[in-house]
């Protein structure tokens, strides 16, 4: 007799082949999941009005800029509710969540981290600045 079917009897030896059945299910599962989920980039998205749409819904989620690294909007029933712009090094340079009819609370960092104004910002970050700009016009024209 094989030396594994002599061990088919062995309950431990079957608690792992389960447990790593049930492993290798989830690592699957994981993979199909991850490749069917989409990044939704502004050309993905109408704008009408203040309303982002995908499919023709109300969108909810994350719209990314086309370089998937510059930042993204981030969307509520297609309002928006924050976005993120990084520097070049991957740091967070402006974030700014905003709350129906309200100013915005922004926050701004150089490049190293450290919080600083909107006046420096601008200043030393023009490139990111009027990429910010550019890409707000573009979903707007959506």
């Amino acid at each position: 007799m094989h030396a594994l079917c002599g061990r088919m009897n062995d309950w431990a030896f079957m608690k792992k082949i389960i447990i790593y059945l049930a492993a290798a299910a989830v690592i699957v599962s994981l993979s199909v999941f991850q490749s069917c989920t989409k990044k939704i980039h502004i050309n993905d998205v109408d704008m009408r009005g203040d309303t982002a749409y995908y499919s023709g819904k109300p969108f909810t989620g994350e719209i990314w800029t086309d370089n998937d690294a510059d930042g993204y909007f981030d969307m509520a029933d297609g309002i928006l509710k924050k976005f993120t712009f990084y520097h070049h090094n991957g740091k967070v340079a402006i974030s700014a969540v905003v709350n129906n009819g309200t100013k915005p609370q922004i926050t701004i960092f150089d490049d190293g981290g450290n919080k600083i104004s909107m006046a420096e910002f601008t200043s030393r970050y023009s490139d990111i600045w009027v990429n910010m700009l550019y890409l707000q016009v573009q979903l707007s024209n959506r």
